[in-house]
Parts: structure tokens; sequence; C-alpha cells
């Protein structure tokens, strides 16, 4: 019984550190030259990147 207590602990103490990081990472503001990398983007090897332009052709093909 103990083990299912330090269990569900461990998942809050997780789950609440998972979402104060989440929070305090959508306050950080964008750093400067960073605010529109789509246009600058030439692409790279990554994909599945969200600025790589194979991404921008999925979305206006639609």
């Amino acid at each position: 019984m103990n083990n299912a207590i330090y269990a569900a602990v461990f998942a809050l103490i997780m789950g609440g550190l998972y979402a104060a990081l989440y929070y305090l990472n959508h306050r950080t503001p964008v750093p400067k030259g960073c605010e529109n990398l789509k246009e600058e983007c030439s692409g790279c090897s990554i994909s599945s990147c969200a600025n790589h332009p194979s991404q921008s052709k999925i979305i206006e093909g639609e």
C-alpha cells in the first residue's frame, strides 16, 4: 500500500513540475531576431520542425 502512495505522490510532483515549467516557458519573451523565423528558414534535415519549408507547403496545399 505504501508503494501506491509513493507512486501517486511522485506522479503529482512530476505533473506539478511539468505544469510549472510549461507555464514559465510560455511567459519567456521571444529573443530579438527570432520573431519571424519562417521567412529566414532555408531548411535543414529536421523535416518535422514547424519552420521547415516543407511544413508550410503542407499547410498551404490544404
